[in-house]
């Protein structure tokens, strides 16, 4: 081959190539992109109508193709499990422990309606899906509806049938001893002792009675009021506590300023601090705590609105440091566990200066009521363990 030759054939290759490299970019740019969302759509219409009219192996390559395009999701896991059943081939291989996030999605999407503005609890959807979500759920109702009387009454086969056709009675299943060594029913224990641990928050109101001991006696008892906020763990709680006590004092007594004694029956005070609560022994309804806690205490002794009556008689407070310790019973009485009535019992060590006038030394204990509620606990699927 000859020089003008091989130049020829060198641009007529290179021609070629850009040719066909223009027309691929050009085909790429047109190229239809299959979509997980309309497959999705697709499937949710086309599965019920190939399970009625087409041989079951249609619907096994429809599921196929619908989960290789999208990935698993609680639809495809819905229907494989009732697919498997259909053909007695069912196995705990089917899922694995993101079956409990699956089941908390079917139950948060069971009751749609098509008027229904909402699809479940996070995505705003049109009419379109809407419907055939309500139409895919409708047939995998009565699918395990179907399904249900051809499934030994202890078997998961029946729990899955009975969750799938709504029956409301899927926690009776599961909750039998034949069950308790499936990896579904291991999937929620570990769950659950996972969602225990973390901590909740708490809010609550307390309100009881404040009584010296002592020579401080001799300011009588006093109510209080007050609010905990703080976190709640399996065993352990710590809060901020504030709470006011008030009501003049029970006798006169004296407080000396500028030399002078006066003698006033004045008293407002409170308490600000860190609690913190210990499981002793109990469960999820009955609980019984050592408390314990330390902070700043005190209360008013003189109260005028005369400016300089006010600078004469300051300082206007007895302050102390207050470190206390008891016990405390809670009961838990809503069914997730939520709200809470207690009763406690406290010692407050105390040290209340009073220099110059009567003495008011003594170590308070207080006895009261705790009203409140932990925040529930609404991680993923866990409902106070129900499945």
């Amino acid at each position: 081959m000859n020089l003008l030759q091989k130049i020829l054939y060198s641009s007529t290759l290179l021609l070629t190539g850009l040719s066909l490299h223009a027309q691929s970019v050009e085909e790429q740019l047109v190229k239809p992109v299959i979509r997980c969302e309309d497959v999705r759509l697709n499937a949710l219409q086309a599965i019920p109508h190939l399970y009625r009219q087409a041989p079951i192996d249609s619907v096994i390559r429809a599921i196929s193709f619908w989960e290789g395009t999208c990935g698993l999701s609680e639809e495809i896991q819905r229907i494989k499990i009732l697919v498997a059943i259909r053909n007695r081939h069912f196995s705990e291989l089917l899922y694995d422990s993101s079956i409990i996030i699956m089941i908390d999605q079917f139950k948060q999407i069971k009751d749609l309606q098509p008027g229904d503005l909402f699809y479940g609890y996070r995505y705003r959807r049109d009419s379109v899906e809407l419907s055939r979500v309500v139409g895919y759920n409708a047939f995998t109702k009565e699918l395990a509806r179907t399904l249900l009387p051809e499934t030994d009454t202890a078997s998961l086969e029946n729990y899955f049938c009975r969750l799938y056709a709504d029956t409301g009675n899927t926690a009776a299943v599961l909750d039998k001893p034949g069950f308790a060594n499936t990896s579904l029913r291991n999937y929620y224990r570990r769950y659950g002792e996972r969602v225990q641990r973390i901590p909740r928050g708490h809010l609550a109101l307390t309100s009881g009675l404040w009584i010296p001991t002592g020579a401080a006696t001799v300011l009588g008892n006093h109510p209080y009021i007050g609010l905990e906020l703080g976190t709640r763990g399996q065993r352990d709680r710590f809060a901020l506590l504030l709470y006011f006590k008030f009501v003049n004092s029970k006798q006169p007594y004296l407080i000396k300023r500028n030399d002078q004694l006066y003698e006033t029956k004045d008293f407002f005070g409170g308490f600000i601090g860190l609690d913190y609560g210990r499981k002793m022994f109990g469960n999820e309804t009955h609980l019984f705590e050592l408390i314990g806690g330390g902070g700043l205490d005190g209360f008013d002794v003189y109260h005028t609105s005369d400016e300089d009556k006010r600078d004469q008689m300051k300082p206007m407070s007895i302050l102390t440091y207050n470190f206390n310790g008891g016990v405390q019973y809670s009961l838990f009485y809503t069914k997730r566990k939520e709200a809470f009535l207690g009763i406690q019992a406290r010692y407050n060590v105390t040290n209340y200066r009073n220099k110059g006038g009567t003495n008011l030394q003594g170590n308070p204990i207080t006895i009261g009521l705790v009203w409140g509620a932990a925040s529930a606990r609404r991680y993923g699927p866990y409902r106070g363990y129900q499945y």
